[in-house]
């Protein structure tokens, strides 16, 4: 990870974590949990109520976007043992503490307590090394007119490691762009690029008008394909791990193993298929008026972007200006779509995991 990187991780930090108050919410609820504790000592006091402060906690947590970092970021927030309490990882360990694995409320206490100084500890370490590095950068400057950037995240197995990787995604890039821009009558040269960051590769585009729209609906629907067909796989791999060690379980696993690959193939077909279809009611795009080629293109542009996010390919959107835009809230649920693929990513590697353990 460079400079750069690191200086954009700590502002970050401060950003969804400090300016969101998540410290504070973890604070608040341990108030409660230890005034009732105190209160414990003395006759005829009734606790107080603490769902709503622990709900809070919960929704924020889930709520941090995590996705947004490369995974170099992600590996040394790791490092500085906030990851861990933030995200969806943070809030099942909270439900663990007070669902899972209750003991008594001063455990409960205890927990809650070292994950808020865990959290806290790498925050003050975060917050030394952008004042150390604020000396040091200079912040990027975009000239750009009712634009919004596109990052676009070359990680996990999309990641481009030499020129063959460069070359090969590049053209694919070029093939998404050129569907997109073609089926809302704009050219390719329409999505600029505009910077580069190193790590997992990001390059950053200029987007604007009826393309940037056309890039978030796809790729939210291509997301909820995703989602579909993995919590399919999910089942599948329980299912291996269930199974009785016996010939006539072998077969049968076997066989939904078979009907399942069959079945996610259809899947993912129809579901572009549907895509294509809904985004070319929505241009008002038709074999009939002679734009068979661009429904083509957006066809391919759209598989293209399937095959990038499920092998961990990331995009998001931001505003340079920091102006409040129509699409915020879309950008915050696309944020919460990818959150949702990659931890079901996760399970499916954690069940795989468990299973060869077991064998």
């Amino acid at each position: 990870m460079n400079v750069t990187e690191l200086f954009q991780l700590a502002q970050w930090i401060t950003t969804e974590i400090e300016n969101k108050q998540i410290p504070q919410k973890y604070q608040s609820l341990i108030n409660i949990i230890d005034e009732n504790i105190r209160q414990n000592r003395l006759p005829n006091i009734p606790k107080k109520p603490f769902a709503q402060e622990r709900e809070t906690l919960l929704n924020a947590l889930k709520e941090v976007p995590l996705n947004q970092l490369t995974d170099e970021q992600l590996n040394f927030l790791d490092k500085l043992k906030i990851k861990s309490n933030l995200g969806v990882a943070g809030a099942e360990k909270i439900e663990d503490i007070f669902y899972k694995n209750v003991v008594d409320e001063q455990t409960i206490l205890n927990r809650t307590r070292d994950a808020l100084n865990q959290l806290n500890a790498g925050i003050q370490q975060s917050n030394q090394l952008e004042g150390i590095l604020a000396h040091c950068i200079t912040p990027e400057k975009y000239e750009l007119e009712d634009k919004v950037i596109m990052r676009v995240n070359f990680s996990g197995n999309v990641g481009i490691y030499n020129v063959k990787d460069l070359k090969d995604w590049s053209e694919k890039w070029y093939n998404i762009s050129y569907g997109i821009t073609t089926a809302n009558e704009c050219s390719a040269e329409s999505v600029e690029i505009i910077g580069t960051t190193k790590g997992s590769i990001i390059i950053e585009f200029a987007v604007a008008g009826s393309i940037l729209t056309s890039f978030k609906l796809v790729i939210s629907n291509v997301l909820k394909l995703i989602k579909e067909v993995y919590e399919l796989k999910i089942l599948i791999e329980k299912f291996k791990n269930w199974k009785i060690k016996n010939s006539h379980m072998e077969v049968a696993y076997e066989k939904l193993s078979k009907d399942y690959e069959d079945t996610y193939a259809k899947a993912k077909d129809d579901g572009i298929e549907k895509i294509v279809n809904d985004e070319s009611t929505r241009l008002h795009l038709s074999p009939e008026a002679c734009q068979g080629d661009k429904i083509i293109a957006l066809r391919k542009s759209i598989g293209t972007i399937l095959d990038f996010v499920e092998k961990g390919g990331e995009v998001d959107f931001f505003n340079p200006a920091g102006k409040a835009e129509s699409g915020d809230e879309q950008q915050k649920k696309l944020s919460r779509e990818f959150a949702e693929i990659r931890e079901l990513e996760n399970q499916i590697k954690q069940i795989g995991h468990d299973s060869k353990d077991e064998s």
